[in-house]
């Protein structure tokens, strides 16, 4: 059996890709002076918590799925379609948010 010649730390990623997304909400809700930046901000701050939310469970099952030999029960499924809802609400509120500013 091959071993892997590097591991990429999948934690660390969701978490800065959530951390990037709540900073550009903070600033484009600290934003008072220019409406226009504060809904570009805003909206890309929605989009990428959007985008995040799905990417964090489906990546959890997968590497439990790919690793571990874990079978998907309805539960499992039940989370990461939630999760897929969320994600696409939140999408549409950042894209709708976003396009305010153009």
């Amino acid at each position: 059996m091959q071993q892997p010649m590097f591991v990429i730390p999948i934690p660390p990623l969701l978490a800065l890709g959530f951390l990037i997304g709540i900073i550009l909400l903070v600033l484009g809700y600290m934003e008072k002076t220019d409406p226009t930046r504060h809904q570009h901000l805003m909206g890309l701050g929605i989009i990428i918590i959007g985008i995040m939310i799905p990417i964090t469970p489906l990546s959890w099952y997968g590497y439990l799925v790919l690793v571990r030999g874990l079978i998907l029960g309805i539960i499992e499924i039940a989370i990461i379609a939630l999760a897929l809802i969320i994600g696409i609400v939140l999408l549409y509120i950042g894209a709708k948010t976003y396009m305010k500013s153009q």
